[in-house]
């Protein structure tokens, strides 16, 4: 738009059983006030009961550089957990647990 040197990312969570939601909507899933725990909340809700965990945050990244436009993806699969595990964390951490972890992303007490 500007047509100078730019940077811009998106990352959000797709979780299977539910259709790739919350996707583009991660950071306000559960309503406008963008409440990280208000969207844990209503992802466990409905995921309660769901057997189907496979999930997946997938970042976009998009660079303007000298005239020219590149894109970048990265995808790191995982599963939702039923429970939160942990405290802290960023987002969705405390519910999600990637591939190959023996422990949720961010378990800090």
């Amino acid at each position: 738009m500007t047509g100078k040197d730019s940077f811009s990312e998106d990352t959000g969570l797709e979780i299977d059983a539910l259709n790739g939601e919350p996707g583009v909507l991660s950071a306000r899933y559960a309503g406008e006030a963008k409440s990280a725990d208000d969207n844990i909340e209503k992802v466990i809700r409905l995921m309660q009961g769901n057997p189907q965990r496979s999930a997946r945050f997938r970042t976009v990244i998009s660079l303007y550089l000298d005239g020219a436009e590149y894109q970048f993806e990265g995808v790191a699969e995982g599963e939702i957990l039923t429970e939160r595990s942990g405290g802290k964390g960023f987002g969705y951490d405390p519910i999600f647990k990637p591939t190959g972890a023996t422990a949720p992303s961010r378990k800090w007490k």
